[in-house]
């Protein structure tokens, strides 16, 4: 009696699961036309060499620094320097991984899907703008803000956080910095 109650079943099953296989690959069609897609190892290697012409700016800008006057001291270059060259070395090893496994391989590896490529970009933009307005504008001013928008284009829209967060951050930054540390920002 349960081998028939099975197969009565299986008819229905398989409808079942070939309706939702039908839902998955509209739901999947839908995504692929407003997304972007690419490999991770590639994704890894692209970022990779942005982020190794970025550190050879930073290592060159650091190198130009003063050299310290007293020989034990690390100097106004040696920090930079320093953090530069352990940045670098963590750089070249992610992007030699990233060579091996895009020409050896032997491992599958996903695909990295930005659903949203238009907030990815405008989210870059406004950093870039937050470095390059980070003078002009000042600090509180230019970190509130930059968090508020870089908040609006990841997604967050509840208008609770999009207020605190930016607040809270910059609140944190000027007591440790100002009145902590007596730092005197722009």
């Amino acid at each position: 009696m349960s081998n028939a109650i099975a197969e009565d079943q299986s008819p229905v099953n398989d409808k079942e699961s070939t309706m939702a296989q039908r839902d998955s690959d509209q739901q999947v069609s839908i995504e692929s036309n407003s997304s972007f897609r690419i490999p991770l190892p590639a994704l890894e290697l692209i970022i990779g060499l942005a982020l190794l012409a970025t550190i050879s700016f930073y290592l060159f800008e650091a190198y130009s620094l003063p050299k310290p006057y007293n020989a034990m001291d690390i100097g106004a270059g040696g920090f930079p320097m320093l953090l530069g060259i352990a940045t670098l070395i963590g750089i070249i090893l992610m992007l030699v991984i990233s060579i091996y496994h895009l020409v050896i391989g032997g491992k599958i590896f996903g695909i990295v899907v930005a659903k949203r490529p238009f907030f990815v970009v405008a989210a870059i933009g406004i950093v870039i703008a937050q470095a390059l307005l980070f003078e002009l504008m000042g600090v509180v001013a230019c970190v509130g803000i930059g968090a508020f928008l870089t908040m609006l284009a990841c997604g967050e829209r509840r208008p609770f956080h999009l207020v605190c967060v930016p607040v809270a951050l910059v609140l944190f930054i000027y007591v440790v910095f100002v009145v902590a540390l007596k730092v005197h920002f722009p």
